[in-house]
């Protein structure tokens, strides 16, 4: 017989869950590392497209994240959900 193992959390499950806990969306890009140098308006432009696009795929409760890379493919940052305590 298999284990039953809980299912993903729904909305209110997750809010339940951080019921006193403050929630940042937090991306990090280096400027000095990459295309980045090259072009920086344009590579966050084209950072922050794609990720507007692909976070419908995590369900951003806090330890969710990614690293982020230049269209060179070099990792030049992150994004990260973090629970903080108070503002």
């Amino acid at each position: 017989m298999e284990k039953w193992t809980p299912g993903p959390l729904t909305g209110v499950e997750q809010f339940l869950e951080l019921e006193a806990t403050d929630v940042k969306f937090v991306l990090e890009v280096d400027l000095n590392e990459g295309k980045v140098t090259e072009d920086g308006a344009g590579e966050l432009g084209r950072i922050l497209r794609y990720w507007a696009g692909n976070l419908r795929r995590y369900p951003l409760r806090p330890g969710d994240g990614s690293a982020v890379h230049d269209s060179d493919y070099r990792e030049v940052g992150q994004w990260s959900v973090v629970a903080t305590t108070g503002g």
